[in-house]
């Protein structure tokens, strides 16, 4: 079965997927759709590698500071976006979205940096109340990975063992509010290590387009970032509208 999408005076033909075989969808942080929204200068560069999909972000030298976390009221943290796109459709914060994330941080570091990669309405706000969203979060702790969910206002983690360095995200999230996730940390045979669950209290703007977000933080406010240090990761999403409840 297909769906047609009409833009102007185009008409785009989409295949509709098998739910019994669902992809993500990799991003690559350089292929020239993305906006990087960078306020205190952290990242010095960005690549990417098409043999393994992993994005690799270089840092520059920036003192601690909670405004690099997503605990902060303030939201200081580096970010790419660009408008989100169901089959050629921007959804607005009215409609009722299922989104799934997978995240894979390739090189861990003794620096607990964090990424995350969520849909939101605001995604250059300083005012982390105003961005408006929910995502996955995924930390390093030493040889550890912390993986959980956020809402850019607050967090939740768990610490999963040395080596599972793997998280699955669903959230569900619109008619007017950021909504609520779950996350699993999995081992590398896709197995459930670690799981928690988040539900935020932080409503949307009416009728406001979404945004896919990628952003880079600190784990903790005592965190630091070195000129040179990396953070290496595979980001994938899938996002859906229900259109008939």
């Amino acid at each position: 079965m297909s769906t047609f999408v009409r833009s102007g005076d185009t008409i785009t033909q989409f295949s509709s997927p098998s739910l019994r075989s669902l992809e993500f969808n990799f991003k690559n942080l350089t292929d020239g759709t993305w906006t990087l929204y960078d306020p205190d200068s952290l990242i010095s560069a960005t690549s990417y590698n098409s043999s393994t999909g992993a994005n690799t972000v270089t840092f520059n030298t920036k003192a601690a500071s909670a405004d690099y976390t997503f605990l902060s009221t303030n939201s200081r943290w580096p970010r790419w976006y660009k408008e989100l796109k169901i089959e050629g459709v921007n959804p607005t914060s009215d409609n009722l979205l299922m989104c799934g994330y997978t995240s894979t941080l390739v090189t861990l570091s003794a620096a607990d940096y964090a990424v995350s990669i969520g849909a939101c309405v605001s995604p250059t706000t300083l005012l982390s109340s105003n961005v408006q969203g929910c995502g996955s979060y995924h930390y390093t702790a030493g040889v550890q990975v912390g993986a959980g969910s956020t809402d850019y206002t607050a967090q939740v983690s768990t610490t999963g063992a040395s080596g599972n360095n793997k998280l699955y995200t669903l959230t569900v999230t619109g008619g007017r509010h950021v909504g609520s996730s779950e996350t699993m940390i999995l081992s590398s045979a896709n197995l459930r290590v670690q799981n928690n669950s988040r539900n935020s209290s932080n409503t949307m703007n009416a009728g406001q387009n979404l945004h896919e977000i990628v952003a880079i933080g600190a784990r903790a406010s005592t965190v630091s970032f070195t000129s040179g240090h990396t953070i290496q990761f595979k980001l994938g999403a899938k996002h859906a509208i229900w259109s008939n409840i």
